[in-house]
């Protein structure tokens, strides 16, 4: 409970700071109308914080620390080894799974909630349809049950992947020269926007949640160099009505494959981000 409580904290913490300077001008990459987006992505956060609560009374971490002496821990394993083997494996995870989540229809319906917020900031992070979140926190139950992972290990990663949640959503300004040097390691906001792209290619790259070398991998990467991103958003959901809260949660069932594209009414064209996809040569050399 104490490290479900710690969660809450760094949640609230680094995303109600990253809300306040997203409130300022000088910092804004976009400038935000308010409108009831803010509402819908706040209420789909507490829903899907309940549900949660009913159906999983304890987390990966309280699992982890029922079984202290599991298969990973009962290798002869430094501590600081399992913990950069524990994250690897984690964030390899939860790349299939975002991956798996985008390709696989019935999965899409619960995913595209996320995708459907046609401006990005930090309250997407969490704007998770509750029926995405009974679908994955079974699946990393499981996870870390059968890997028997250390709970110092899942603890830690679960820390960095919030706090790389929501600085990657955050609608802030990043020096281009920042962002170039960290992305060669993990995921930057500039990285993350073109995965929401509102054009599909786009926005089936760019996977990771918090390393790049998963999308440079299995050659789902696209560099921030050279790209234009039209819109934020889908083809589909993006009238004004659907930004309502009750509307939101029905989009998993009024989805139809291969919805036709509507009238966008409530979002301007982007500014241009340029984006290059990762050379072949590259993704040779990083495979072999």
């Amino acid at each position: 409970m104490v490290f479900e409580n710690l969660l809450v904290v760094t949640l609230f913490s680094i995303g109600g700071g990253i809300f306040l300077l997203e409130r300022v001008p000088l910092f804004q990459r976009q400038r935000i109308k308010r409108n009831g987006r803010w509402t819908t992505n706040l209420g789909i956060l507490v829903i899907g914080s309940i549900v949660l609560a009913l159906c999983f009374p304890v987390g990966p971490y309280a699992v982890a620390e029922m079984q202290p002496h599991g298969f990973l821990s009962s290798m002869e394993i430094p501590l600081g080894g399992q913990f950069v083997l524990v994250f690897l494996l984690l964030d390899f995870w939860r790349y299939w799974e975002h991956r798996i989540f985008h390709k696989v229809s019935l999965l899409w319906r619960a995913h595209l909630v996320h995708h459907s917020d046609t401006v990005i900031d930090v309250t997407t992070a969490e704007r998770h349809h509750p029926l995405e979140a009974l679908i994955t926190t079974p699946l990393a139950l499981m996870l870390v049950f059968a890997l028997g992972l250390p709970a110092e290990g899942v603890g830690i990663y679960l820390l960095a992947a919030i706090a790389s949640s929501l600085w990657v959503h955050s609608n802030l300004r990043f020096p281009g020269v920042f962002d170039s040097a960290l992305r060669i390691l993990v995921v930057t906001p500039a990285v993350h926007l073109i995965h929401h792209s509102s054009t599909q290619q786009q926005t089936d790259s760019n996977y990771g949640s918090i390393l790049t070398v998963w999308d440079r991998l299995f050659g789902t990467y696209i560099d921030p160099a050279n790209v234009h991103i039209p819109y934020f958003g889908l083809e589909y959901f993006h009238k004004t009505r659907d930004t309502t809260l009750f509307r939101t949660l029905l989009q998993p069932v009024l989805y139809r494959k291969n919805m036709p594209s509507s009238v966008r009414e409530i979002q301007p064209e982007l500014p241009s981000i340029k984006t290059t996809a990762l050379s072949y040569e590259w993704q040779q050399a990083l495979l072999y």
